[in-house]
């Protein structure tokens, strides 16, 4: 369904603001934080990509006052669907009279920031996080990488969610450094630190919840069940694990694309699926595990580490901002099961270690990405540049 041209309440002194976004489950995962913030000083609305069924759960995430368009934008290559996805949005920009654009995620990306720049929006803003095409070869990651340039040149601003992921865009002429900026130390939202917390009392419910006995060590994989996470690999290892005689359970938490997982499932494994409630797991394990082939930050590991969780995790750029090196985790060589299973087994036989690792992560955490702080960075940053704007003849 494609968005109409609806005009949204304004008044004289509050200006329109627009979040065009391809993913429902980014909006839960990355904006409600924002949005809360935003709509107490613009008319807000996020134009994304749902289906009937998706729609109640993305409107239990985002604030009262802020209005959810629905969008058929798919993540998939479409050219006449994404036309007619470009031409709505301008529509709607249009007809809103919006003065601030917002994009993430690559597609929504493209055909956001050039329906904004042809509406004659002011200030366009993409935020990058993490490139589709770092895995791709040949003439399909040529052609990403010249939507990813597309976007840089039809945005006013160009954020990026950690700053080796900035170092790479550079790295691969995308555009230069000059054009990209980072929020403090990095993500998109930062973590709420009161909910991603240690809890005992949650850690006993949702053992008991999934049988899961009171010495068993528990490895929790959080995120998107793909092959770009590095499922395959972490099963692989685990498998391994449990060989060696160790006591040892994985949750795997989060939506599964494709036939990743294998039925049945391995011993000792669980898959969660989707889920609201991401910490009441964090809480109830012991060591965070993130095998990622590409990531543009990795905020999962600032919430896991919030909730006084090691690490083990892929060495790539994005993670190694996200966590650090023989501080609150420990890094492997991407795709390789041999190395997740040696850095989880050394997390497996030293508790000391888990303890000093999840009480720095949990501090860092604590200090540099609290949610608020992530949300103040960017008011102040849309401020500046509306500000800018006023300033042009």
């Amino acid at each position: 369904m494609a968005p109409q041209t609806t005009t949204t309440q304004q008044t004289a002194t509050r200006m329109s603001l627009a979040l065009i976004i391809t993913s429902p489950f980014a909006v839960n995962a990355f904006w409600s934080s924002h949005l809360e913030a935003m709509s107490k000083v613009y008319d807000v609305s996020v134009l994304v990509n749902i289906v009937d069924q998706q729609l109640k759960d993305v409107v239990t995430k985002v604030p009262p006052g802020v209005t959810v368009i629905p969008l058929k934008l798919r993540r998939e290559i479409n050219p006449l669907d994404d036309l007619r996805a470009l031409l709505a949005i301008r529509r709607f920009l249009i007809g809103n009279n919006v003065k601030v654009a917002i994009t993430m995620t690559p597609k929504a990306g493209l055909t956001g920031m050039l329906a904004a720049r042809w509406a004659k929006v002011p200030v366009r803003i993409h935020w990058f996080t993490g490139q589709v095409w770092v895995n791709r070869k040949g003439w399909m990651r040529q052609l990403l990488k010249t939507t990813d340039r597309l976007t840089v040149r039809a945005s006013t601003a160009a954020l990026v969610d950690s700053h080796t992921q900035v170092d790479f865009l550079a790295r691969e002429n995308i555009a230069p450094r000059s054009r990209f900026e980072v929020l403090g130390s990095g993500s998109v939202s930062g973590v709420d630190c009161t909910n991603f917390a240690p809890d005992p009392d949650t850690r006993r419910e949702v053992r008991a919840e999934l049988g899961i006995a009171d010495d068993e060590i528990v490895m929790v994989f959080a995120g998107r069940v793909n092959r770009d996470k590095g499922v395959p690999e972490l099963l692989e290892a685990f498998t391994r694990l449990r060989q060696a005689g160790h006591r040892v359970r994985l949750l795997v938490v989060g939506p599964e694309e494709g036939a990743i997982l294998p039925r049945p499932l391995p011993d000792g494994v669980l898959a969660i699926g989707y889920t609201q409630t991401l910490h009441r797991y964090f809480k109830a394990s012991d060591i965070f595990c993130l095998p990622s082939h590409r990531e543009g930050f990795g905020l999962v590991l600032i919430e896991a580490g919030a909730c006084g969780l090691p690490a083990i995790a892929s060495r790539i750029y994005g993670i190694t901002d996200a966590m650090l090196d023989g501080v609150t985790g420990l890094l492997h060589t991407a795709e390789d099961a041999s190395d997740i299973a040696a850095k989880a087994e050394r997390l497996i036989r030293d508790p000391a270690l888990r303890k000093q690792f999840g009480d720095a992560a949990r501090a860092r955490a604590l200090k540099e990405f609290s949610s608020s702080r992530l949300t103040d960075l960017l008011m102040a940053r849309v401020a500046c540049l509306l500000k800018a704007t006023a300033r042009i003849p």
